[in-house]
């Protein structure tokens, strides 16, 4: 075989003859490839006599797949376009089938004592991961990274998406390469442990919790809590409240701060249907339906706001980073907040 593993085939055409031949030599359906002798008699090794004279710890594995399974290892390339960081490759052990195959992630890991990791998302994006923790203060790495990209302008990136604790960073690798890319970001990452965020916005949620209609479980989530109905709403408008990120529907975010006295499980059965608007809480997180879905979040009120309006020049309200603030209203003011925001003349309140 020629270096570097290929194969020619006449003129360039794709619909050659196989330039490979299964051997009549031998009945194990191998192929021969031309221009190069193949090991015969002694010298030849039978697949159960391969791996003698290689480390045994390397090969514990392969020897411990039972019989009728299949085990591959699959490589991280380290030298794809664009590239040369000075990063490391993890192995991605592949064994099929079982469900008791535990995968090891592909990842990449900047030398140095840098806390976060980086995984390949397709060919068109890189996960970079934080902590094993979600905290208000992962979340603001988090955020901090994202905008120390979009200011340094990284070559090749279109677009970063923040979750709890990792950034998505869809980039082009016509434009940059995988490795390169992961250098650049990760000579970023002690920047957006000191890095200076703008000022975060304070959005204000008008919110009416009284309405049985619109806050169809506010009298079930009470009694489960031990809370009065009354009591709730205070401790849930009262909180300041922080998005994390927008995910899982078009504007919806993730929101943190609720008070622990409101700690929830989810519903048992989610809904197949929870109204646009509908305000939730559910486990540490309160949620804002931005759009019409499935949801396991108990329904405390709704707002007339639309969180995400496709017409919109601004389709989505809400950014990771901004404050929340819910006021509670009556459904005579959501009525009317309700009818201003469908003739597009409300202005939310965002200090």
């Amino acid at each position: 075989m020629p270096a570097g593993g290929r194969v020619p085939r006449p003129h360039g055409r794709l619909d050659a003859p196989d330039p490979f031949r299964r051997s009549r030599e031998s009945g194990d359906r191998e192929r021969a490839v031309p221009g190069r002798t193949r090991r015969a008699g002694p010298h030849r090794r039978s697949g159960c006599h391969r791996d003698q004279g290689h480390h045994g710890a390397r090969l514990g594995r392969c020897r411990g797949v039972r019989a009728g399974r299949r085990a591959g290892i699959l490589g991280v390339r380290c030298d794809a376009a664009g590239g040369g960081a000075r990063l490391e490759a993890a192995v991605h052990d592949h064994a099929q089938p079982g469900a008791h195959v535990h995968h090891r992630r592909s990842e990449l890991r900047p030398r140095g004592p840098v806390s976060v990791r980086f995984l390949p998302a397709g060919d068109l994006a890189v996960l970079v991961e934080f902590e094993e923790e979600i905290s208000v203060e992962v979340n603001r790495r988090v955020r901090a990274l994202e905008f120390l990209i979009d200011e340094k302008g990284l070559p090749g990136v279109v677009e970063a998406v923040p979750a709890f604790r990792s950034l998505l960073v869809y980039y082009d690798p016509l434009a940059a390469g995988y490795e390169a890319l992961c250098a650049s970001i990760a000579e970023l990452v002690p920047e957006a442990e000191t890095a200076v965020l703008p000022p975060a916005r304070r959005v204000e949620v008008p919110c009416c919790y009284d309405d049985p209609e619109l806050g169809f479980e506010l009298a079930a989530a009470a009694e489960r809590l031990g809370l009065s109905a009354g009591e709730l709403v205070r401790l849930h408008s009262e909180a300041d409240h922080l998005v994390y990120f927008i995910g899982f529907a078009p504007g919806q975010p993730y929101i943190a701060g609720m008070p622990k006295e409101l700690t929830i499980p989810r519903l048992a059965t989610p809904r197949t249907k929870t109204p646009a608007g509908s305000v939730g809480i559910g486990g540490t997180q309160s949620c804002i339906y931005s759009v019409e879905s499935p949801g396991g979040f108990w329904v405390l009120g709704r707002t007339p706001l639309r969180l995400y309006d496709p017409g919109a020049r601004d389709p989505v309200l809400l950014r990771p980073g901004d404050g929340l603030r819910f006021r509670r209203i009556d459904r005579r003011e959501y009525e009317r907040i309700a009818a201003e925001v469908l003739a597009r003349t409300y202005r939310p309140v965002i200090g």
